[in-house]
């Protein structure tokens, strides 16, 4: 009996935490602060977690227009910022064992700093926070972890990352379009269309011309040729030429087939919009990237970054594993 008296209660001070934050205050008119986590000595309330969800509910109310979608993203959301608060628990923890600190100086001046890139004064600063739905002392919350994350970095994790020249040249190999060097191939196409709404005479029709164009095709009949006779738009007069395209503007389904099928050749036949569609590539040119040597420090620092939170989260993965977490909603 007593344990069905507990979940009652929990159910109605997580019913009037959902309504208060989704539906405000006329929905629900107070809020009970207890306990959502416990991270080993200390704990996670209610407030803590609306005041960390509190920005993002505006953007649910306006995402989501009904009540089952909008508790269904709720749930979501708050789900994943009680695990990032129990993290944030966890790191601020470990930083008090290690005598790492953020002092009220340094979180000051990196206020400071937030108005003067911003080009804001007090007033503008203060109506952006409420625009974020932040409050001061939430904005300070988040900079003392920053401060905290950026320290434990430094003094447990960056000396274990390490980037190789051979990790930044095959990054720049892998991602050379991100640095100019745009792919482009030149293509032709023989299009065969199909109704939005076919009967079985239809599709044995269109069947009919699909196979009578693959059959021409492995008879080794030039692409251009089998294009000026099948092809059912514009460009087949050009033997099916689209000329030369941006890797980028090809579509993700028609660029993994041309990928995978090289220069002299042709792609299966594909279903695209209302037609069948074979794609012939005639030739590929490559753009001129930004040389190496120009964005060498712009690939390191992205590889670096990534690299130290992945570190990061291997450690915090560590921390959770030898923590005292109990998720109180979840487990009780």
């Amino acid at each position: 009996m007593k344990s069905k008296n507990i979940l009652s209660i929990k159910f109605i001070v997580l019913l009037s935490f959902f309504s208060l934050l989704l539906f405000g205050e006329g929905r629900a008119k107070t809020i009970i602060n207890g306990i959502v986590a416990v991270v080993n000595e200390d704990i996670i309330t209610y407030r803590d977690l609306e005041s960390s969800l509190k920005p993002y509910i505006p953007y649910i109310k306006e995402k989501y227009r009904t009540e089952k979608d909008r508790e269904k993203a709720f749930l979501l959301l708050k789900q994943k910022t009680i695990e990032k608060l129990i993290n944030n628990q966890l790191i601020v923890q470990r930083a008090k064992l290690l005598g790492i600190e953020a002092s009220s100086e340094q979180i000051d001046s990196a206020i400071e700093d937030i108005k003067k890139n911003n080009s804001l004064d007090e007033k503008q600063f203060e109506a952006n926070l409420i625009k974020e739905g932040l409050s001061l002392e939430m904005l300070r919350k988040k900079i003392q972890e920053q401060i905290l994350y950026s320290r434990i970095a430094n003094y447990r994790i960056k000396s274990k990352v390490v980037i190789t020249e051979k990790d930044i040249e095959n990054y720049y190999r892998d991602n050379i379009e991100k640095f100019g060097g745009t792919k482009m191939y030149h293509l032709r196409n023989i299009v065969i269309k199909t109704p939005k709404f076919m009967d079985d005479y239809q599709q044995a029709e269109v069947t009919l011309k699909i196979t009578d164009v693959e059959k021409k095709l492995k008879m080794g009949i030039p692409f251009e040729n089998v294009a000026r006779t099948f092809s059912e738009i514009s460009n087949k007069d050009k033997g099916g030429d689209l000329g030369f395209i941006k890797k980028e503007d090809i579509a993700k389904n028609i660029r993994e087939e041309i990928e995978k099928t090289g220069i002299g050749n042709y792609t299966k036949t594909l279903e695209i919009q209302n037609s069948y569609q074979i794609f012939y590539i005639e030739g590929i040119k490559e753009g001129r990237a930004e040389p190496l040597e120009n964005v060498r420090d712009e690939i390191e620092k992205k590889l670096y970054e990534k690299a130290l939170d992945t570190k990061f989260q291997e450690w915090l993965k560590e921390l959770r594993e030898t923590a005292y977490i109990k998720v109180m909603d979840k487990d009780d």
